[in-house]
């Protein structure tokens, strides 16, 4: 079986497990004792199967006995068809509402708690600028001890898929760089994070979608 034929086969056999379970998951989400983390463990592995990169996040959505399913693709641009591939083959499910990508967040909090530590949205500076090959940006964070071993990174991530959007951080930025903050940020010309949002629209249509075509 080629690998083309077992990818399909990969997103069948997901979609039918889901359309199976999902309204068991639906109707006893947040039950005691009841074992919906094992159903959501099985889209998960399911998907890793399709493609390491694939990323899930469900959640309650309008009206109340339904739910909202977000595939995506945890910044790899490489899987982005990946991702399409499985969104196009959705059954239509009238309790289920899939979509592509983490959207931007209209209400984005002011902290995030990480295993170790509080992440502040205050604590993160960023620079962005542009050249012919895409948006260069560069994220400054209080503290910062690198992408390895600091354990803030995915919120940061979180941060930035808040502002942006997945999609447009994946394919706009062609440059992501990571440094400590400086003492006076300001003096380096750097920025507080909320302000992101404004400063990557006034560039974003200057620039090319990178690693993906558009039709």
């Amino acid at each position: 079986m080629s690998d083309a034929a077992v990818t399909t086969y990969l997103i069948k056999a997901f979609w039918s497990q889901v359309e199976t379970t999902i309204d068991w998951v639906i109707n006893r989400s947040g039950a005691v004792h009841v074992h919906v983390d094992d159903i959501l463990y099985g889209y998960e592995r399911l998907l890793k199967q399709i493609d390491s990169n694939l990323t899930l996040h469900m959640t309650h959505a309008i009206p109340e006995d339904s739910m909202e399913m977000v595939i995506g693709c945890d910044g790899y641009a490489e899987s982005i068809s990946s991702v399409m591939s499985l969104v196009q083959a959705a059954p239509v499910l009238g309790n289920l509402k899939v979509r592509a990508f983490h959207d931007r967040l209209s209400d984005i909090p002011t902290s995030i708690e990480t295993s170790e530590e509080e992440l502040k949205l205050e604590d993160i500076w960023f620079h962005i600028s542009q050249s012919a090959d895409g948006l260069f940006l560069s994220l400054f964070i209080k503290e910062f001890s690198g992408l390895d071993e600091d354990n803030r990174v995915e919120a940061v991530m979180y941060y930035l898929d808040a502002f942006i959007g997945e999609f447009d951080m994946m394919t706009r930025v062609s440059t992501l760089n990571w440094y400590g903050l400086p003492p006076e940020p300001l003096d380096f010309g750097l920025k507080p994070l909320n302000e992101l949002r404004h400063d990557f629209d006034l560039l974003r249509t200057q620039v090319k979608p990178v690693g993906v075509t558009l039709h």
